[in-house]
């Protein structure tokens, strides 16, 4: 897939049954993917993060309200090298230097912009995306919503205020959603009771969302029952999907390098 990044033209981030599933990023859309914590939401975005801004250079905005923008670099390296986050700040002083400057090359002139500001309200989450729109702004990912100070207020505001972001400044919004235990039940056999877990997001989510999607790893849970040829395996569930009727893909996980990518 070719990714032109002009007028309504979907951008695709490489994750082929993602962008398959999704139909690429397009501008005005609100994208939520939920789960909980350990399931790879992080790994995600920061998959997503090296494929768009520094693979296809196609400017991304991180907003990032749990990490520090210096946590969320260290983990796009790992991403990027396939190793430990780690690895940068470990072992003698002079291998870390030389990392550092070759991190640098990688991290520099690319269209990414982080922004870590804590308990970061939506007019200014408006405000800023507004002034990146001069940089050419296309993705926006949110990393995540309920730690935004408006809704813990008004969970219903702040969904139709982020639809309404997405829309006015054309980019497609990403929200990362952490899910309590309440609100997923988890089988025996470690997987996702998908019936009552859709019914519960698809209340909560689709009025004003394009697609709504929950991470699971089974694994986490039955990892004897689980593994596989493939490893450790990220299923995505679509409790909405504006694009086709898919209701759920594979994709592959990496803990250690906070890593999510095709199967094949």
């Amino acid at each position: 897939m070719n990714n032109i990044t002009t007028g309504n033209t979907p951008i695709y981030s490489g994750l082929k049954d993602w962008d398959e599933a999704i139909g690429g990023f397009v501008p005005g859309q609100l994208i939520i993917v939920a789960a909980r914590p350990a399931m790879g939401k992080t790994a995600f975005a920061i998959t997503l993060l090296k494929k768009l801004a520094i693979i296809r250079n196609i400017p991304v905005a991180f907003f990032s309200l749990e990490m520090t923008s210096h946590q969320i670099v260290l983990r796009l390296l790992a991403n990027v090298f396939n190793c430990s986050p780690n690895y940068w700040r470990e072992g003698p002083q002079c291998e870390i230097d030389d990392r550092a400057i070759m991190a640098e090359r990688v991290i520099k002139d690319t269209p990414l912009y982080l922004d870590d500001t804590l308990k970061l309200s939506l007019k200014a989450l408006d405000a800023k995306i507004s002034e990146l729109k001069s940089e050419g702004i296309k993705v926006v990912i949110i990393d995540y919503m309920q730690l935004l100070d408006d809704l813990q207020k008004d969970a219903e505001l702040a969904l139709s205020t982020l639809k309404r972001i997405a829309e006015e400044h054309k980019i497609s919004l990403i929200a990362l959603s952490q899910v309590s235990r309440s609100d997923m039940e988890i089988l025996p056999d470690g997987t996702l009771d998908v019936e009552s877990s859709c019914h519960i997001f698809g209340e909560r989510y689709s009025k004003y969302a394009d697609i709504v999607s929950i991470i699971h790893r089974p694994a986490y849970y039955s990892r004897e029952m689980w593994s596989c040829q493939y490893g450790d395996i990220a299923e995505i569930h679509f409790v909405k999907n504006n694009h086709c009727d898919t209701k759920y893909i594979k994709l592959k996980f990496a803990s250690a390098s906070a890593k999510i990518s095709n199967i094949n």
